[in-house]
């Protein structure tokens, strides 16, 4: 039987909630009936060392790998480096929000710039909106055209009439919520036909075979504590701020804990100094990127996340699979994973809301009394409806087009 030919698209593979989710679905498809291109607008991140060995990354040619890529070697690359910032600083200038400028950087010049891909697809799935999508929509040759948004676009400031025109030409939009879908419709509702939502699928043999037997070293000598880990990149979304400020709160009340924060990014510094100001450096731990987190989530006594906003959270289904009480901040699309009482906590959006919810947990852990447990979605069911298949079978499913 002749295998359906599938290229995904993104970004990299930083660590991210849609660099995680697009993972966890390579280590579940069926290479038997698939055959999987991956092409990486910047080949690098952690989680590369995760892409199954069948899937084949392919490389950017010349002018797009001097684009996106800051690695040069021939003169003309450095040239387009020169365009790329040169390009970059004016689009700024005129847009000011990143992802607006990223736009029109796209349609005024990288399109024009950009080299095509070669060979043909059954289905191209740029698995994140923005570039990837672009590219994907622009550059490759395919019988069929999916984009994915992994967040709540309500949230963010889009080029909405670039990013309409593209949406157009998708035959399916995904995204992983129903607050997402909403999002979407809301802001695009001529397009609410084509809009489906995909949950995130989690590798239940992946994550417990990457959390190992072994705690981090970081946990050892501190039983008598109360291990506390939250994921996430050091963002002002993310809401560590309120962590530290939760974090004072718990010492206040003689709470003995060690808070584990798995990440980085543009808030660290500030954070930093806040922790100082707090005086909670000996039980808040910025301890930087993780290529494997799951030790930490398998060995924490609570995980908490403190977003402000989230599409689907990644790290939320990972904590159910590892079976551990979550408590979660009261974002928008939150009771799409978790129940208050059930299988977590829902806080307040704040630092009071936070070390309330810990202190009720820790003082009785029966306030968390459902399953916690998260189960492989039906992957066979998901495939399906990337490549237009109608199946009804699957609850990670989710068609919108008829409401």
């Amino acid at each position: 039987m002749k295998k359906i030919k599938i290229l995904f698209v993104c970004a990299s593979m930083k660590v991210g909630g849609a660099e995680k989710s697009l993972v966890n679905l390579l280590n579940l498809i069926d290479y038997s009936k698939y055959d999987v291109d991956l092409l990486l607008l910047q080949k690098q991140g952690a989680f590369l060392k995760q892409i199954p060995e069948q899937v084949k990354i392919l490389e950017l040619k010349s002018r797009a790998r001097a684009l996106y890529n800051s690695e040069n070697r021939k003169i003309h690359e450095y040239l387009m480096s020169v365009i790329k910032y040169v390009v970059t600083f004016v689009e700024l200038i005129r847009w000011k929000e990143y992802d607006v400028l990223r736009a029109h950087r796209w349609k005024d010049i990288y399109s024009k710039l950009c080299e095509n891909v070669e060979g043909m697809y059954d289905v191209v799935v740029a698995f994140q909106s923005g570039e990837p999508t672009y590219y994907a929509f622009d550059k490759v040759k395919s019988k069929r055209y999916v984009t994915f948004f992994h967040t709540d676009i309500s949230n963010i400031k889009l080029a909405n009439e670039i990013e309409r025109n593209y949406l157009k030409k998708a035959d399916l939009i995904a995204t992983i919520s129903t607050k997402c879908v909403e999002s979407i419709r809301t802001e695009f509702p001529e397009l609410k036909g084509k809009v489906v939502c995909l949950e995130n699928l989690s590798s239940k043999k992946l994550i417990i075979r990457l959390a190992g037997e072994n705690q981090p070293e970081e946990f050892i000598g501190i039983k008598d504590y109360i291990k506390i880990v939250s994921v996430g990149r050091l963002v002002k979304l993310k809401g560590y701020d309120m962590v530290v400020d939760a974090a004072k709160i718990l010492r206040e009340c003689r709470i003995n804990f060690q808070w584990f924060i798995i990440g980085e990014g543009e808030e660290r510094k500030a954070l930093e100094k806040q922790i100082r100001e707090k005086a909670v450096e000996k039980y808040v731990h910025l301890i930087g990127m993780r290529e494997n987190p799951y030790p930490y989530i398998k060995y924490a006594d609570i995980i908490v996340q403190s977003s402000r906003y989230e599409g689907k959270s990644v790290v939320l289904d990972e904590a159910k699979i590892l079976e551990k009480p979550i408590i979660v901040t009261n974002y928008n699309s939150v009771e799409d994973q978790v129940l208050d009482g059930i299988n977590g906590l829902i806080c307040n959006m704040d630092a009071e809301g936070i070390a309330e919810r810990i202190k009720d947990y820790i003082q009785n852990p029966e306030v968390i009394r459902g399953d916690t447990r998260n189960y492989d979605g039906d992957i066979d069911a998901y495939m399906d409806v990337l490549l237009g298949i109608k199946n009804e079978k699957c609850g990670n499913i989710k068609n919108e087009k008829n409401n």
